[in-house]
């Protein structure tokens, strides 16, 4: 173990470090911009305007507006910290889709020629993109994701006449969001103070998001939705900023989904269907049935006893999904209401942080019980995380082998049964699942638009050209015969 004084040292020349002069702006550490776009609206078969919305320190803020003829209002949307506008192009086309007019932020320093990024930066540019909208007709909702969650908050604690409904994806708590980022850099004896250090000394007050939650005008409803297995923004304190939020709430836990943009590839329809709802109900009035729970925890043998009263609005019988969020720990269960309020019991090993409830509108049915309706990408996008888990415990999956493959998730399939043939039970079960990663990998990297993705992008890593390259130097350094590999691209080939 290190002594005190070493990681004293240690914490001294890291703060240090952060404020020297000369070094621009020391909070620039935490963020990553992209400069190229990789799309504009007119992939989604938009028109849109190329803004310069002044700003109130005489720089400007750029952004892309994208009207609806008969928008029900506007969604201003605030991205995540990598990438650009262009990167979150998906969330537009949702909040389009849903009736809305969009305008998709860029902050300074990211985007092509657009300064120097900064915390500070990212309150300007909220403020004036808020204001902007402000000015439009009908009423203005805020949808951040990620980093733009903490933007999206506080835009509508500094501009409360103008924001009418907030919804956050990947909501963080700031000391522990930059103690767990500086934590893949540092020991945590280090991390922990200095996270402090730099939330005291660096960065201004007003962009810690608890806070801000408080200082939102009365009565703005906020919509937190969250991946529960999620280790970026991590799903507990999403828990814990929903518990201690004011006001009108919801929060909605998606399962076997991690950070953003996982939750649009992992609950396609649904995802959308709820956003749509949330702001067509917060800033158009239309009718949202929904549920919540209030709830009361107790000490048990072994954890916490958990009793839940769901109220919910008809009709009846509905779908509804009870969630109680722990530290590392989630517990759920889904069911069938069939009247205003319902008494359900859960468990958890740790002290609950929340517990919350959310009415599901795009469900199969099996007998009396219900799954989440979901579509073909997202189906494909499960198995593929699972097939990834289960490699990394070094257990082979054979279902590989006839696993059926979403064409936006081809490339992505394809690696994934190179790496998992290493498990195969012997070398004749291996070469079957080469030739099949052969057989589904796409031919080229064409650009495709990721429905359930927040990027526009080629896929280079799977391309057939790259796996023949893989499989051919897989069968070689094996000693295995090429005949069967040379035979399957002929066949390809020919097609």
């Amino acid at each position: 173990m290190r002594s005190t004084p070493h990681l004293l040292f240690r914490l001294f020349i890291a703060a240090a470090l952060l404020a020297c002069p000369g070094c621009g702006d020391p909070t620039r550490m935490f963020l990553h911009p992209a400069s190229e776009f990789i799309a504009t609206p007119e992939a989604m078969g938009a028109a849109f305007e190329d803004l310069r919305i002044p700003r109130e320190d005489g720089g400007e803020t750029r952004a892309w507006w994208i009207p609806l003829p008969e928008a029900l209002g506007t969604v201003v949307i605030f991205g995540g910290n990598s990438g650009n506008r262009s990167h979150h192009l998906v969330y537009a086309r949702i909040a389009r889709e849903a009736g809305f007019s969009v305008l998709l932020v860029e902050y300074r320093g990211y985007g092509p020629d657009n300064g120097e990024p900064g915390v500070r930066e990212l309150a300007l540019d909220a403020r004036a993109a808020v204001g902007w909208a402000g000015k439009r007709p009908g009423r203005v909702g805020v949808w951040g994701i990620s980093l733009g969650t903490a933007v999206a908050i506080r835009a509508a604690a500094e501009c409360p006449g103008d924001v009418d409904a907030i919804c956050v994806e990947a909501s963080y708590q700031l000391v522990p969001a930059m103690r767990n980022y500086m934590g893949y850099a540092m020991p945590d004896a280090v991390a922990a103070p200095l996270a402090l250090l730099v939330r005291l000394f660096l960065i201004r007050s007003g962009t810690d998001p608890e806070p801000n939650l408080e200082r939102r005008r009365a009565g703005v409803p906020v919509f937190f939705l969250q991946g529960d297995r999620d280790r970026v923004t991590k799903t507990f304190w999403a828990a814990r900023m929903f518990e201690r939020t004011p006001g009108p709430k919801a929060l909605w836990l998606m399962e076997d989904t991690g950070h953003s943009p996982e939750p649009l590839r992992s609950a396609d329809p649904e995802y959308a269907e709820q956003v749509g709802r949330f702001f067509r109900s917060a800033l158009a009035g239309e009718p949202d049935p929904q549920a919540c729970a209030t709830w009361r925890a107790e000490k048990a043998d072994g954890g916490w006893e958990i009793e839940a009263s769901v109220v919910c609005e008809g009709p009846f019988p509905a779908p509804v999904e009870v969630v109680a969020v722990a530290e590392d720990e989630v517990a759920r269960r889904r069911l069938w209401v069939e009247g205003p309020v319902t008494r359900v019991m859960l468990s958890t090993r740790g002290c609950p942080a929340t517990v919350c409830a959310r009415r599901y509108h795009r469900v199969a049915l099996s007998g009396r019980s219900w799954t989440m309706d979901a579509s073909f990408l997202t189906r494909s996008y499960r198995e593929l995380n699972r097939l990834a888990e289960s490699r990394r415990e070094g257990t082979y999956q054979p279902r590989l082998l006839n696993v059926e493959v979403h064409p936006l998730l081809a490339a992505q399939y394809s690696v994934e049964m190179i790496e998992n043939a290493g498990l195969a039970p012997d070398p004749e079960t291996a070469r079957r699942q080469l030739l099949r990663a052969l057989e589904v990998a796409p031919p080229a990297a064409e650009a495709a638009w990721i429905v359930g993705d927040a990027r526009y992008e080629k896929a280079t890593v799977g391309t057939r050209e790259m796996v023949l390259e893989r499989c051919r130097a897989i069968f070689e350094n094996s000693g295995w015969d090429t005949a069967p590999l040379e035979a399957k691209i002929r066949e390809l080939e020919g097609r």
